[in-house]
C-alpha cells in the first residue's frame, strides 16, 4: 500500500449513481478503517460534462457515457490520485440491467434485450477502461452492480428514478431481471479479462437466498439502487481485497484471480480484439477500417475498373457528390452509361487483364485476335464482348472502336488522381498465341472456343501480385502522383472451370486476391487497401448481406460499404452515400426499393455463364 505522511492508505472510488450506497455505507464503518482516506469520485459530476453543443446542439442523452465526459478535464483529475492512491475501485453504468429490464413493450424478447445489453455494456466498460487502466494499472478493481430487487410490488411502489420508465414500459419478471443482470456481469467480467483488471466480488451477504439484492439492501423508494448496509458490506469486502493476487475476502461466492502483468496485448485498442471490434457490435456497426493511408477529396478524379461490385463505388460516389472520372459517355446519363465504370471497358476481372488493358492503351500489346463474330452475324471487341449491345457490322469497325477506347482509356490512366480497383477473379480464358486475357471465355458472348488456340488459367496468389505490381510501375511512369485503392469483390464465382467445387473454387480466388491486394497494400506507399470483401463475407454478417441466390450483395451490404467508405477515406465523413438508381428518381424510398429488386440486374458479363448449359458451349 502506498501510505500518506500521515500513515494513511488513500483509496479511490470512481463511478455514476450506485456510488451513493457506497458514500452511505463508508459513513457507517470508516470509524473501523481509521487508517484509510476514502475519496470518491463521481464521474457524472457537472465539471467533467461537456458544455451543451459540444456534440451537436444537445448533451449527449446520458451522462454516465464517455461520449458525456471531457477526457481531458477528468484525466487531469484522475492523474492528481495516480502517485498516491494504492487502490482504485471502478463500479461504472451499473443500471444498464435495470434499463433494460424496465424499458420496452412485451414484443421485445429476453433474448433480443441480452444481446443489446451484453453488447451495450461491452463497448461502455472498455471506453471507461481505456481511460482507467493506464493510469493504475493493477491498482485498479471493478465492482459489479447490485443485483435486482426481486419483488414487482417493491418495484412499482418504489419506482424512483426510473418511475417514467416503469410506467411507460412492461416490466419484466423476476427470473428475466436477473438473467440480464447475469449478462451485464458476464459482459463486464469479458472486458475485464481484455483488460486484465481483476473483479471484486460482492459478498454473500448482500444476496438473498434467490440470488438477488436482499431485503436489507434495498433502498426505500428506489427501485434499482441499494441502500447503506449493502455499501457498507461491499466496502467491507473491497478493504480486505488484495487485486495484486486477484484474493477477496472470503464472502461465500467464487473470485477468478487474473493475471495483471503487463503482456503485448495489454491495453491495445477495440479493433485489435475480435470481442470488442465484433462480438459486441450490431451488422451495421462494424468498421474494419484502420488508419486509413489517405482520403479521397472532393477535387480528386477518381476513376474506377473491376468486378461488377465496383460498379456500385462509382454510383455511390458519384451519388454523393465526388469528381468521378468519365472518359467515355461523358454527356450520357449517368443511369445511361455502360457499365458505370469510368471508360467503357466493361467487367475487368483479373488483374492481368488491367495490365493488359494498360499495355493496350499505351501501346506495349496488340492481340493477334481483334474481333470475335456473334450468333446474329455481328461482331463485337473480344476483351469488352458485351459493351455494345447491337455489335458491329465489320471488323474493320470493332477495330476503329477499339482505338477511340483505347485512347480514352490512355487519357483516363494520365489524369487520374485515384484509381479504384475491385478485384473480382483468378479464372479466366486466354489466347495460347499470344497470352491476350478475356474477361469471358470464347463462345459466351461471342467466338468461338478453340482448344487448340485457347486455355483456361487459373492465377496463383503470386502471380496476381506480380500482374498488379507491373501495372503499378507502368501507371507511375505516365501518373507519378496516382493513388490506387485496392478492394476484392464479395461476389462469389457463378460458375468455375477448375473441375472444383463452386465453394471450394471462390474460397481459393477470394483468398488469392486479398494475399496479392494485401502484399501490394504493404510494397507501394501510395496504394492502400480497402475491407469491402470483409465487411460483407465477414461473420458479423451472418450472410444476411446476401440475396436470396447466396450470391448478390443487397442494398443494406452496399450502404454498409460506402458508409465505411466514407466515413474513413474521403475527406467528408459525414457526406450521405445515398444510392442512386436509373431514373434519377426523388423519391428515396422508392429510389431503395427499386435499387433492392435491381440488385442482380447490374451489367455484371460473369452472369452469362449462368444462362448457358456449358455442354451447349462450342468446344473442339
Amino acid at each position: 500500500m502506498l501510505q500518506q505522511p500521515d500513515g494513511r492508505t488513500t483509496m479511490l472510488m470512481v463511478g455514476h449513481s450506485h456510488l451513493a450506497a457506497l458514500v452511505v455505507g463508508w459513513q457507517r464503518i470508516h470509524s473501523e478503517h481509521r487508517d484509510i482516506r476514502l475519496k470518491f469520485l463521481n464521474l457524472r459530476a457537472d465539471r467533467f460534462l461537456k458544455p451543451p453543443g459540444a456534440a451537436g446542439d444537445l448533451r449527449p442523452p446520458s451522462k454516465a457515457s464517455v461520449a458525456a465526459v471531457d477526457i481531458e478535464k477528468l484525466r487531469a483529475e484522475l492523474e492528481g490520485y495516480t502517485s498516491h492512491a494504492a487502490r482504485v475501485l471502478c463500479l461504472v453504468n451499473g443500471n444498464q440491467h435495470n434499463i433494460a429490464a424496465f424499458s420496452g413493450d412485451g414484443s421485445v424478447t429476453l433474448k433480443t434485450r441480452i444481446a443489446g445489453l451484453e453488447r451495450n455494456v461491452a463497448a461502455n466498460y472498455a471506453e471507461w477502461l481505456r481511460v482507467l487502466q493506464p493510469l493504475f494499472g493493477d491498482r485498479l478493481l471493478i465492482l459489479l452492480p447490485p443485483p435486482p430487487i426481486e419483488s414487482e410490488q417493491w418495484i412499482r411502489e418504489n419506482p424512483g428514478p426510473l418511475a417514467d420508465v416503469i410506467a411507460r414500459g412492461t416490466l419484466m419478471v423476476a427470473a428475466e431481471r436477473k438473467a440480464l443482470w447475469e449478462a451485464q456481469c458476464r459482459a463486464v467480467r469479458a472486458v475485464a479479462r481484455e483488460f486484465a483488471v481483476p473483479i471484486g466480488e460482492a459478498p454473500a451477504d448482500v444476496f438473498s437466498s434467490t440470488g438477488f439484492l436482499a431485503e436489507d439492501c434495498r433502498r426505500a423508494g428506489d427501485s434499482t439502487h441499494a441502500n447503506e448496509i449493502y455499501g457498507a458490506r461491499v466496502l467491507q469486502s473491497a478493504l480486505s481485497a488484495d487485486p495484486a493476487r486477484g484474493k477477496t475476502a472470503p464472502a461465500g461466492r467464487p473470485h477468478h484471480p487474473v493475471d495483471t502483468r503487463t503482456h503485448p496485448y495489454a491495453g491495445l485498442p477495440d479493433y485489435a480484439f475480435w470481442s470488442r471490434a465484433i462480438s459486441r457490435r450490431a451488422t451495421a456497426d462494424v468498421d474494419p477500417v484502420v488508419s486509413p493511408l489517405f482520403r479521397v477529396r472532393k477535387s480528386d478524379r477518381v476513376a474506377t475498373a473491376g468486378s461488377c461490385f465496383a460498379q456500385h463505388i462509382s454510383r455511390r460516389l458519384e451519388a454523393a457528390g465526388f469528381d468521378f472520372m468519365v472518359v467515355e459517355d461523358e454527356r450520357a446519363p449517368s443511369g445511361q452509361r455502360s457499365y458505370d465504370f469510368s471508360a467503357r471497358y466493361g467487367n475487368i476481372y483479373t488483374a492481368r487483364q488491367l495490365l493488359q488493358l494498360f499495355d493496350r492503351a499505351f501501346g506495349y500489346f496488340v492481340p493477334l485476335e481483334t474481333a470475335w463474330l456473334r450468333p446474329d452475324g455481328r461482331f463485337c471487341d473480344p476483351f469488352r464482348p458485351r459493351v455494345d449491345a447491337d455489335g458491329h457490322a465489320a471488323i474493320v469497325d470493332v477495330q476503329k472502336a477499339a482505338e477511340q477506347h483505347l485512347r480514352a482509356v490512355r487519357r483516363m490512366f494520365c489524369e487520374l488522381d485515384v484509381f479504384v480497383f475491385t478485384l473480382g477473379l483468378t479464372e479466366c480464358f486466354a489466347s495460347r498465341l499470344d497470352g491476350a486475357v478475356y474477361p469471358l471465355a470464347p463462345g459466351v458472348a461471342g467466338g468461338e472456343f478453340d482448344a487448340e488456340r485457347h486455355e483456361f488459367l487459373n492465377f496463383s496468389s503470386a502471380e496476381v501480385t506480380a500482374d498488379l505490381r507491373r501495372f503499378l510501375h507502368k501507371l507511375a511512369l505516365v501518373n507519378p502522383g496516382a493513388r490506387v485503392i485496392l478492394t476484392v469483390s464479395p461476389v462469389p464465382l457463378v460458375a468455375t472451370r477448375s473441375d472444383r467445387h463452386v465453394l471450394v473454387a471462390t474460397t481459393y480466388s477470394k483468398a488469392a486476391l486479398r494475399v496479392a491486394a494485401e502484399e501490394i497494400s504493404r510494397a507501394f506507399a501510395n496504394v492502400m487497401y480497402f475491407p469491402s470483401y470483409e465487411i460483407i463475407t465477414g461473420p458479423h454478417a451472418g450472410g444476411e448481406y446476401f440475396g436470396d441466390d447466396r450470391r448478390s450483395v443487397t442494398a443494406a451490404g452496399v450502404d454498409h460499404v460506402m458508409r465505411v467508405f466514407m466515413s474513413n477515406v474521403t475527406d467528408e465523413p459525414g457526406r450521405d452515400a445515398r444510392p442512386i438508381v436509373s431514373g434519377h428518381s426523388t423519391n428515396y424510398a422508392e429510389e431503395h426499393i427499386v435499387e433492392a429488386e435491381a440488385m442482380a440486374d447490374l451489367a455484371c458479363e460473369e452472369v452469362l455463364l449462368d444462362l448457358q448449359d456449358s455442354n451447349t458451349l462450342p468446344v473442339r
